[in-house]
């Protein structure tokens, strides 16, 4: 996944080049190092997200740094989105309607390619219980991120164990809570 995102991004790079056209982001530091990215709340200009949505929406609107980014931005990359839950992405879709003066347009009609395993990593809560995942978010849907969406890709075919069937036969019981009897002995 990491391969193919990076190649991904510098492709994007070629075809967007002015600067800050294309962001590329994930929830943590460590997730975005691994990218080449900074964090999504940094660069959105959310900081830790903290409040209603509306609030959220409203901060980042008077930043003229956040602003200027969301309206340099064609693509915004999210690496590791599950770890997003559904409210900081539906107020990153307010902050880029708000900030781009696009309302109708989902993230103000910034491209979005969002990556990552829900299987794997679910949302950072800081501190509070209950969170949903991100594509249980009304935004989700309307930005035309559901499987079987125009332009959404869903990888299926492991890499990296790709040389050892029962193993990733194992692993793929476990992220689903359905482990088989050979599993199990």
């Amino acid at each position: 996944k990491s391969f193919l995102l990076r190649y991904i991004i510098s492709k994007l790079r070629k075809v967007h080049t002015e600067e800050g056209s294309v962001a590329v982001t994930a929830p943590t530091g460590i997730a975005a190092q691994h990218v080449g990215g900074v964090t999504i709340h940094s660069w959105s200009g959310m900081g830790l997200g903290k409040g209603r949505v509306e609030q959220i929406v409203e901060r980042v609107s008077k930043s003229r740094p956040a602003t200027q980014r969301w309206n340099d931005a064609r693509v915004l990359v999210i690496d590791e989105v599950s770890m997003l839950d559904s409210e900081l992405f539906s107020a990153l879709d307010g902050i880029g309607r708000r900030t781009r003066n696009k309302e109708q347009e989902p993230f103000g009609g910034v491209q979005l390619v969002c990556v990552g395993d829900f299987f794997q990593l679910p949302p950072v809560d800081l501190g509070e219980w209950g969170k949903q995942f991100a594509f249980q978010a009304y935004s989700w849907g309307r930005c035309g991120l559901a499987p079987g969406s125009p332009g959404c890709l869903l990888l299926t075919q492991s890499i990296r164990q790709s040389g050892d069937t029962k193993f990733a036969a194992l692993l793929d019981g476990l992220r689903r809570g359905d482990l088989s009897k050979d599993a199990k002995d």
